[in-house]
């Protein structure tokens, strides 16, 4: 597979090209800049509670990411992920069967998918299909594993 074209780093100001999206000057600038707006572990909701409920599932999925298997891969990650994200369903932060095994790849990339579906948890301009979709994830009564 062909190199991907260098471009500007997108730190302003920085002449420097790269592959990725910062140079690697900037790279732990960025890093730290977004870790400080994203809150603690604890301020998003991942505490001792969320710890068990995720040690749960783990077990339950033999520590294999579930997106992977459907399609056949055999592929072990830590990861759990919420089906219905929390900002949507945060009665839910703590339900086992609202929880998956995800490796980081199928994780980023359910992700992107929820951002689409539902909008970002900040995001107040929705579509009118991203309101449809969270009303209806709201009328759901149990959650139900994909």
């Amino acid at each position: 597979m062909p190199s991907q074209l260098k471009k500007r780093c997108s730190f302003r100001g920085c002449p420097n090209t790269t592959r990725k999206r910062y140079c690697d000057e900037h790279v732990p600038i960025a890093r730290r800049y977004f870790d400080v707006r994203r809150g603690t572990t604890k301020q998003r909701g991942y505490d001792s509670d969320w710890e068990r409920v995720a040690e749960q599932r783990r077990e339950l999925d033999c520590y294999l990411c579930q997106h992977c298997l459907e399609e056949g891969i055999v592929r072990a990650s830590n990861l759990v992920d919420h089906i219905i994200p929390t900002h949507i369903r945060s009665d839910w932060r703590l339900v086992i069967d609202n929880t998956q095994v995800l490796c980081r790849d199928c994780h980023t990339r359910k992700t992107s998918q929820d951002m689409q579906q539902y909008g970002g948890p900040n995001n107040r301009n929705l579509t009118p299909a991203q309101q449809q979709n969270r009303a209806a994830a709201l009328r759901i009564e149990r959650p139900r594993r994909c």
